[in-house]
């Protein structure tokens, strides 16, 4: 099976999460699509939700486009700092007879480089690089691009009770609502 490992925050995860996913799996170039929440994010970033429930906002997310996209809290499941090294290594551990792709914005193949060990991540799982918007540019300039949504965005409209428009789907905006997710903090 070729699978591509799409790893990341998802914190939480939006319909551009959900495009890739798409986008990847029409690509031809995988099989399926193995969405990877972080559990402690290397570059120190602080999650707004847990991981218990990211990953529940993933699967909700995704549920759509099963069987064809996995939720693995395979991060979850190992101390320390989530490193995408480590997380290949015991990928190709669990599935020996698996072949991998990081599917990887366009807007984060320059950061491959700071990754721990990036040179064996990018033998291990060659980049099938997700086509995202150039600041600025135009839907013409950039056809094919994946809406440029950004969680942090989206958790600064949730924050402040902003109009979320169509960044969210519909299983995700009322699991954030039920559990009040994002909020703003009272004093």
């Amino acid at each position: 099976m070729r699978i591509g490992v799409f790893g990341g925050s998802f914190d939480p995860p939006h319909l551009g999460h959900t495009l890739a996913c798409l986008w990847a799996l029409e690509t031809g170039e995988i099989d399926r699509v193995l969405l990877v929440p972080v559990a402690r994010h290397a570059f120190g970033k602080s999650p707004g939700a847990d991981f218990g429930q990211r990953m529940a906002m993933c699967r909700l997310a995704v549920a759509h486009l099963a069987p064809f996209v996995e939720i693995s809290d395979i991060e979850g499941r190992r101390e320390g700092t989530s490193f995408m090294i480590d997380t290949l290594r015991l990928l190709v551990a669990e599935r020996p007879s698996d072949t991998f792709r990081l599917i990887c914005g366009s807007d984060v193949v320059a950061e491959l480089p700071k990754w721990r060990e990036s040179a064996e991540v990018l033998r291990i799982a060659p980049v099938l690089e997700l086509p995202r918007p150039r600041r600025g540019a135009t839907v013409e300039e950039n056809p094919g691009a994946i809406p440029p949504i950004s969680s942090s965005h989206v958790r600064e409209l949730l924050r402040t009770g902003a109009p979320l428009g169509t960044v969210l789907g519909k299983s995700v905006r009322d699991h954030i609502a039920a559990n009040h997710l994002y909020r703003e903090s009272t004093p």
